[in-house]
């Protein structure tokens, strides 16, 4: 989710800063849905949202990011045991622990 975090907070994407979270937040309600119908109905929301249709490029950024939606929304990788973890995060602790071993 950090993506797109730092999208949002990129000054070339003119995104106000008063409304970064709320269009944070509508990314995050796609992310975190329990099944792919809900997810569908969260990213037409997003779209269809006020705030969000304000924003071109970030509707385009996020149309570009739901066409890889099984790469980072948890309703496709529900059936990957990750002991509540994602990769993510199993990814970048490794990292951290190389880096001080190291």
């Amino acid at each position: 989710m950090s993506f797109l975090w730092h999208w949002l907070w990129d000054c070339k994407n003119n995104i106000l800063k008063n409304e970064r979270k709320y269009l944070m937040e509508l990314f995050r309600n796609i992310l975190y849905t329990p099944n792919e119908l809900a997810g569908t109905e969260e990213y037409f929301t997003l779209l269809h949202d006020p705030c969000a249709s304000k924003y071109e490029n970030y509707i385009s950024h996020v149309e570009m990011l739901w066409e890889r939606r099984i790469k980072w929304a948890i309703c496709y990788r529900a059936g990957t045991s990750f002991k509540g973890h994602n990769t993510n995060n199993m990814v970048e602790s490794s990292i951290r622990i190389f880096k001080d071993i190291v």
